[in-house]
């Protein structure tokens, strides 16, 4: 839901407002939601996940690593597939 605008983080989209909508939306527990949203106990999280993807050189979404092997962006399943059939490979 968060990704389908591709709103700018600047323009508002991601506004504690907002959030709270998008959290009511997908059904979660409003309080428990509105509870961590108030502590700031999220945003340092994420803070030291973009901290995390800066050091292992992530600079958009999706990227997952297959045995230190990084594949930026959406990929289609045969390409992890073979890197993990790859990597087995290497390994027996």
């Amino acid at each position: 839901m968060l990704f389908e605008t591709r709103a700018d983080e600047n323009s508002g989209a991601y506004s504690i407002s907002n959030l709270m909508v998008y959290a009511q939306l997908l059904d979660l527990n409003i309080d428990a939601f509105g509870a961590r949203m108030a502590t700031g106990e999220s945003a340092e999280r994420i803070r030291q996940y973009l901290e995390d993807a800066k050091t292992f050189g992530v600079t958009r979404i999706p990227a997952i690593f297959i045995n230190g092997v990084r594949f930026d962006g959406l990929r289609d399943y045969a390409d992890y597939r073979d890197a993990i059939e790859a990597e087995l490979a290497r390994l027996r």
